[in-house]
């Protein structure tokens, strides 16, 4: 019979028979095999977080594109409005208006600066790529063709716990961005709201003086 290896031979001499040997060291392959697979899977579940982390990202940066237009179209819309309430205003008559048209220089309007996209403090680290080298299958070693060998377990099941360490280090750090991500989102909603009811005050304002206008 060829002789085994350090890692594989017999520790335990005659006390063991070949067949009860290799029933436990078959018994011990299995048992890191679980445990390996059971480290991959959670790599596996860390890496599509973060892949689902990445594309909620890019939708919230989306939908805050989309709020800054709103915000600048509500801008536009009162400035807008100021104008056409001052004009409105200065209109007594018909005849007056035309008047006041040729009379009165325009003045220019004073130009809205643009709202200003804020830039988000930290950004989704897209690059990440974890090792997900090791799968469930069983995985023969170096030792003789008959198991990893305790050693090569152990370097295997220190790369898992450190992959898990980075990956869920990533997790954390994609939470903080996307909190910061509404949290801006939060801000522009309010502001939107704010000016959503200053124009809808103009232009009731607006309405009742040209009513009054036109009943005169």
């Amino acid at each position: 019979m060829a002789a085994r290896n350090d890692e594989t031979t017999n520790p335990f001499g005659d006390d063991l028979d070949d067949f009860e040997y290799d029933t436990a060291l078959s018994r011990l392959e299995q048992t890191q095999n679980r445990i390996l697979g059971s480290t991959s899977r959670s790599l596996g579940l860390i890496e599509e977080s973060h892949d689902i982390a990445i594309k909620t990202a890019e939708e919230l940066q989306r939908q805050e594109e989309a709020l800054y237009r709103t915000e600048r179209n509500l801008d536009d819309m009162s400035h807008n409005m100021t104008t056409a309430n001052r004009h409105i205003k200065s209109v007594k008559s018909v005849w007056g208006a035309i008047g006041n048209y040729f009379s009165k220089p325009i003045k220019a309007e004073p130009k809205l600066e643009p709202v200003k996209t804020e830039v988000p403090e930290r950004s989704l680290n897209v690059d990440v790529d974890l090792k997900l080298d090791y799968g469930e299958q069983d995985c023969l070693s170096e030792y003789g063709g008959r198991g990893r060998g305790t050693a090569s377990f152990e370097r295997e099941y220190d790369n898992h716990l450190s992959e898990i360490s980075r990956g869920l280090s990533i997790l954390k750090d994609d939470a903080m961005v996307l909190g910061q991500t509404i949290d801006r989102h939060d801000e522009i909603i309010t502001r939107v709201q704010g000016k959503v009811e200053n124009v809808d005050d103009e232009i009731k304002v607006a309405d009742r003086k040209i009513k009054k206008i036109l009943r005169n």
